[in-house]
């Protein structure tokens, strides 16, 4: 699909990547990497596939971390943990659950990132 590495980190054991497509350097996807203590099954029947629940996670970018988390307070929504800041991709994170227990991630630009 020729993605392109925008950048790349390390976050604990695991190596991190925003994937961007070919002409478009505002959209990207996250990607993670590394050793993990339960992998996944590697399954190549979809049927099968669709058997089994979850995903790791998906990343929004929000404008704001804090407003959106105070919206989705006010809606109910399960916040997990506090937000954090990963000054390697200038980012403030943060994270919530579905009904499911799937979890999503807010991203925010920190002022000043890029310039």
């Amino acid at each position: 699909m020729d993605f392109r590495v925008l950048h790349e980190w390390p976050y604990g054991g695991l190596r991190l990547a925003y994937l961007s497509p070919p002409n478009d350097d505002d959209f990207h996807v996250e990607i993670l990497a590394g050793p993990v203590q339960f992998p996944k099954e590697v399954l190549d029947d979809l049927e099968v596939s669709l058997r089994h629940g979850g995903y790791q996670h998906v990343c929004l970018h929000v404008d704001s971390v804090d407003q959106t988390r105070a919206e989705l307070a006010r809606r109910g929504v399960d916040l997990v943990g506090e937000p954090f800041v990963v000054e390697e991709i200038s980012r403030r994170l943060a994270f919530f659950r579905d009904p499911w227990g799937n979890m999503s991630e807010l991203s925010e630009t920190l002022p000043g990132a890029g310039a």
